[in-house]
């Protein structure tokens, strides 16, 4: 017999900011992504599934995710040297060889671990924190920088206990949907009983 009684209180992780520290990662989508109408701005989405490591339980990392986007191509040529230059900083620490085709990166890169560095910065929109990352490290905790850094340290309990709330976007405001053609929209006699 189910007893949810039993059952310990799940902990509150959804609405928190992951703190500041270096996690374990598993890559578990990679998408190429390109701007409607634009052939020549396209990027890679990746997601990082946060797992656990160095005292810190997966309990309290259930279900934690971070997203981030690559350049690829852009009128933009700064935006693409570092978007191509990060990406190259995430292959190296997953040992992913070379490709030719954007369309080959994502079976390169799917479940693959590393090492990332968390922090927060401020967000333009809502002037709230939200989670970026600023470093990749292979499992052996290696970089792909001449000056390496050494692997970031993870947060320690009472970090995550305090960690800063999540500031989310305001949802766009709901429109209803246009009506096409003569139609009059709903009359009396449009009940379906």
């Amino acid at each position: 017999m189910f007893d949810p009684n039993a059952i310990p209180e799940t902990k509150e992780t959804g609405f928190k900011l992951l703190p500041e520290g270096g996690y374990r990662v598993l890559i578990t989508e990679c998408n190429f992504k390109h701007k409607n109408g634009d052939v020549n701005s396209n990027w890679f989405n990746v997601r990082f599934d946060v797992l656990p490591y160095d005292g810190v339980s997966e309990y309290e990392l259930t279900l934690r995710r971070l997203y981030t986007n690559f350049t690829w191509e852009n009128a933009n040529a700064m935006a693409v040297e570092i978007g191509r230059g990060t990406l190259a900083d995430v292959m190296f620490a997953v040992a992913a060889p070379g490709f030719t085709y954007p369309a080959e990166l994502p079976e390169l890169m799917l479940n693959k671990e590393l090492y990332i560095d968390v922090f927060h910065k401020t967000r333009k929109d809502t002037g709230g924190q939200e989670e970026s990352i600023r470093g990749y490290w292979s499992l052996k905790g290696r970089q792909r920088k001449k000056n390496e850094k050494p692997l970031p340290k993870p947060p320690t309990p009472q970090a995550m206990a305090n960690a800063p709330a999540k500031v989310q976007r305001a949802a766009p405001p709901m429109q209803a949907p246009a009506r096409y053609g003569s139609d009059p929209g709903p009359t009396d006699y449009d009940s379906p009983f």
